[in-house]
């Protein structure tokens, strides 16, 4: 077992709430208590509205004739978007995309 990976058990044991991507040096500084190493893992970004994940994806691989046919969205409800290409079926889950070459995002 390294350095880190003993540092994240401390903190684990502690009751802390240390973060898998952290480093060595701030999993120390969350067990020394120091002010600068925050409690709680940083946020995730928030997830884009579904026009912007559409906007996002739709385009991507025109190039190569490859459009966008399915997007999945948390907070989506069925339904068929009108896309630039073609229209685009609209489902809610996971973001997600899948492309008329039967490819996945």
């Amino acid at each position: 077992m390294d350095d880190r990976e003993e540092l994240f058990k401390q903190a684990q044991d502690m009751g802390l709430n240390p973060d898998k991507r952290w480093g060595a040096e701030r999993l120390r500084k969350l067990i020394a208590g120091e002010p600068d190493a925050p409690l709680e893992p940083a946020k995730e970004d928030p997830v884009p509205t579904l026009k912007e994940y559409i906007a996002q994806v739709e385009g991507k691989h025109v190039q190569r004739d490859v459009f966008a046919t399915l997007v999945t969205h948390p907070t989506a409800e069925d339904r068929v978007y009108p896309g630039r290409y073609s229209g685009i079926r609209v489902r809610r889950g996971p973001l997600s995309v899948r492309y008329s070459d039967g490819t996945t995002e």
